[in-house]
């Protein structure tokens, strides 16, 4: 809803693309992301390279979830 009296549908709405995927070259989004799955449920890695070479990364999904719920806790 506009609170400023103008019409919404009579502006023009800017146009966004589709995402690529991950793999495709032309992608802008984690361009150093070589390859990203999960190993186990709720377990995700991420390979990526470096300046230096690769870095291995692993995720835990729950404890990603427990940190952000901690984060929001003390928020309020």
């Amino acid at each position: 809803m506009s609170t400023s009296g103008d019409d919404e549908s009579s502006q023009e709405r800017p146009h966004v693309p589709a995402p690529l995927p991950p793999d495709d070259p032309e992608a802008w989004y984690a361009p150093d992301v070589l390859s990203q799955y999960s190993v186990y449920p709720g377990v995700v890695v991420t390979i990526t390279q470096t300046g230096t070479g690769f870095a291995y990364d692993v995720v835990e999904l729950a404890e990603t979830h427990a940190i952000n719920d901690r984060a929001a806790n003390q928020q309020h």
